[in-house]
């Protein structure tokens, strides 16, 4: 188990650093993505709930709940599961998924960590 935690560790920083690779443009892009399309969630969730007794039966609080773990769960698929799966298609393209199922390691692990995104 240690073992794999240290390995999804070294993907990560991996990943964040080849992100990092343009600069600014990591941090900026990324928080604006976010704060743009999830700020408007939120305050739209506000603008209804305070015009209506709730949406469909929801009252605000509830709608927001669920539009929370919408984000998160959504944020978890755009960052790490899309771009690990585009990995494997990558990979079969360029017929190097051989050399990942060559590894002392669970290949299935080590592709589905081979990339993560932030503020896609």
């Amino acid at each position: 188990m240690g073992r794999y935690l240290r390995l999804l560790k070294l993907q990560l920083r991996t990943s964040a650093l080849l992100a990092a690779q343009y600069g600014g443009t990591f941090s900026s892009t990324g928080s604006s993505r976010w704060c743009g399309r999830h700020g408007g969630r939120a305050a739209d969730h506000r603008v209804r709930g305070a015009s209506k007794r709730g949406i469909s039966g929801w009252s605000a609080e509830e709608a927001l709940v669920v539009t929370g773990w919408f984000v998160v769960l959504q944020a978890i698929l755009d960052g790490a599961i899309n771009p690990g799966l585009q990995a494997v298609v990558e990979h079969i393209r360029k017929g190097t998924l051989d050399f990942v199922l060559l590894k002392p390691a669970d290949a299935q692990f080590l592709v589905s960590t081979s990339r993560f995104q932030c503020g896609a």
